[in-house]
């Protein structure tokens, strides 16, 4: 009880003095005037899926092929300049048709690890339903960022669905769809994947009654000892320990506290900085829904999470809050200091243009966390010309948010990631600025390697 009551103690430290140093790299409005300041970061990466366009979740069409271009890990030097190019890119097998979840880049930025949801286009596929499920762990070393290069490649479940890598850099999560994929954890040594081990979820017993029952969503709690996993089908979260032996190795998963019932398909959770609470955004969708997600309207709950001293036979964790959180928000993301929730929803705007709601605007909406009490204090939404709007990240300072776009609506083969500014005043908002970088069509998963802060004393 003495170890763990100090190392609850040193997480808490840690964690303050994280938030510390973030607010001290938080600069005013006035003072990005002055020195015109830009998105933080060492580099950003961005995925592009090429196989299918915007309109294939409507009517199972792919759309035609773009000749001579394949799916792409794109890395972008930071800062950028307007209508930016990525500085290089290498070809990644990906899926749009998956939560953005499917890469994550290692803590010290070296080593980028994709899963393969759906394997790439045949010649003959035309058809969603002609897609192949993928079954394929890549990793790319970055070490040299100019130069990317496939390192690896190991078999992991198929259609798995979200990875992330703990905070200390040497253990993926990789979560499957089916409910009998379980979880798989991917060792990591010497900037290098190991074997993957795959565990089944303790106690969870199948639903048959229930369509497409299975996990969508996994985040490392910011200690690194549990995960939170999102069953969107049971509108459920599930808290695991991650058992590991004296070598690192995962040995087991054991459930910590209660499962949570959050509203309707919990499509992806986030945990704020300090582990107190952790985020859903809940789409509402569903078989009980007109084509599954025809809703007008998604939530966000707020879970407030146990504290890491509790007695394991004590431990509770509770939902707390809930907002509205936009239309088709899939993809939400928390600022470095834990103050600010962005939500990014595609809307109507993947919708066939005959279909009488068809909009070309997806928008932005902005939420301001109460650390003590989790409530999301929802401070505006801004429409912008944009088609399925996944991807979604800060940059390092917590004052930029890039934001990936499959498509445009006067360019439908070309994607790219839009900067969008956070005006951190009584009133936050959100402003589109003029930086942008064009990609190829399909861009979601976005993830950051932070680098060094100037003036600011941060992690790379």
């Amino acid at each position: 009880m003495r170890i763990q009551w100090v190392r609850q103690k040193l997480f808490l430290v840690l964690v303050g003095l994280t938030l510390v140093f973030g607010l001290a790299c938080q600069a005013s409005p006035s003072q990005m005037a002055q020195t015109g300041a830009t998105p933080q970061g060492r580099y950003l990466l961005a995925l592009s899926d090429i196989d299918m366009v915007a309109t294939a979740y409507e009517d199972g069409n792919l759309g035609a092929t773009i000749p001579n271009t394949q799916d792409t890990l794109a890395i972008a030097k930071l800062p950028l300049s307007q209508n930016a190019r990525p500085e290089a890119t290498i070809t990644a097998s990906n899926s749009v048709f998956s939560p953005p979840l499917v890469m994550d880049v290692t803590p010290n930025g070296q080593l980028a690890m994709v899963i393969e949801t759906w394997q790439p286009r045949s010649p003959q596929a035309t058809k969603l339903s002609d897609l192949l499920q993928g079954h394929k762990l890549r990793a790319f070393d970055l070490t040299n960022p100019n130069q990317p290069r496939l390192a690896s490649e190991v078999e992991i479940p198929k259609q798995s669905q979200a990875i992330q890598i703990n905070p200390s850099g040497d253990l993926a999560v990789i979560t499957g769809f089916d409910l009998a994929n379980g979880l798989t954890f991917v060792p990591i040594r010497n900037n290098r994947p190991g074997t993957p081990q795959t565990f089944q979820f303790p106690e969870l017993t199948p639903r048959p009654d229930l369509p497409l029952d299975g996990a969508m969503s996994v985040q490392w709690h910011p200690s690194g000892r549990y995960v939170a996993v999102n069953f969107n089908i049971r509108s459920q979260v599930i808290f695991y320990e991650v058992l590991r032996a004296a070598d690192g190795t995962v040995s087991g998963l054991r459930q910590w506290g209660n499962i949570v019932r959050v509203n309707k398909f919990p499509m992806l959770g986030r945990f704020t900085p300090d582990g107190r609470h952790y985020i859903t955004s809940d789409l509402q969708w569903g078989p009980d829904v007109p084509g599954f997600f025809n809703v007008n309207q998604g939530l966000l709950t707020t879970i407030q999470v146990a504290a890491l001293d509790t007695p394991a036979d004590k431990v509770q964790h509770f939902t707390v809050a809930v907002a509205e959180g936009g239309l088709a928000s899939e993809t939400i993301a928390i600022s470095p200091d834990g103050q600010f929730v962005v939500t990014s929803s595609m809307r109507n705007t993947g919708k066939l243009k005959s279909d009488p709601i068809y909009n070309p605007k997806a928008s932005l909406g902005l939420y301001r966390i109460d650390p003590e009490t989790g409530v999301l204090n929802k401070m505006g939404e801004w429409m912008f010309e944009a088609t399925l709007p996944q991807g979604l990240t800060f940059d390092a300072s917590g004052n930029f948010i890039f934001v990936g776009v499959n498509a445009y609506n006067n360019t439908p083969r070309q994607g790219g990631i839009e900067v969008w500014q956070l005006r951190r005043d009584e009133k936050a908002s959100l402003e589109r600025t003029n930086m942008a970088i064009r990609l190829s069509r399909g861009v979601h998963t976005l993830s950051l390697i932070r680098g060094k802060l100037t003036n600011c004393l941060a992690k790379t």
